[in-house]
């Protein structure tokens, strides 16, 4: 049969076990743990408590499937860790924020829409679905790429670090056949190739 415990004079229900079915636990008369055919049930906040060492399952105990409602609390160093080799981990280390990427191949960021690189207020980089890749400055847009090529919008400037003519040249065609260049003394147009000029 049915065992059950009660408090205040029977008044308020404390530990009830029910014969092929649910152990249940109460706090102040409210059910707040019972046990199910296929597991237990928690109602309300599930605290542990310990010396520091409070793990959710262990290497050889592992969770199958989280499922989470609302958010996902980590401290400041506490990563989230993904791969048998912690390939991937997310983490903030106090002072800033991180992705790494510590397992073989590339990191990969897929989106069925576009993907943009910004802040609250600004945007660096965006990709289009099947169109432009797109550069900013100052929230406004510099270069992108397009079907043909690429645009520039504003100057295109060419720094060669002050190591002369070979790192600033503009070269066109297969051979670099056509050259535009500026030595640090004089600019010159210089054509290579065959053909005229």
């Amino acid at each position: 049969g049915n065992a059950k415990i009660d408090v205040n004079g029977g008044s308020e229900n404390a530990v009830n076990a029910i014969s092929n079915g649910a152990v249940e636990l109460y706090y102040d008369n409210n059910k707040k743990l019972e046990t199910l055919s296929n597991g237990a049930k928690i109602t309300g906040t599930f605290v542990p408590d310990g010396d520091g060492n409070r793990d959710l399952g262990s290497t050889s105990l592992q969770w199958q499937n989280v499922y989470i409602d609302n958010d996902l609390f980590i401290g400041d160093s506490g990563k989230a860790v993904f791969g048998d080799g912690s390939d991937l981990q997310i983490y903030h280390n106090g002072s800033d924020s991180y992705i790494d990427d510590e397992g073989t191949g590339d990191l990969k960021i897929r989106s069925s829409s576009g993907i943009q690189l910004q802040n609250a207020s600004e945007k660096y980089i965006a990709c289009v679905p099947n169109g432009a890749v797109e550069l900013y400055y100052d929230n406004s847009k510099k270069f992108n790429t397009s079907s043909n090529g690429a645009t520039f919008s504003g100057n295109l400037h060419f720094d060669d670090g002050g190591t002369g003519v070979s790192a600033n040249k503009i070269s066109m065609g297969n051979g670099s056949d056509f050259q535009l260049y500026h030595d640090g003394s004089h600019s010159y147009v210089e054509d290579a190739g065959t053909g005229k000029l």
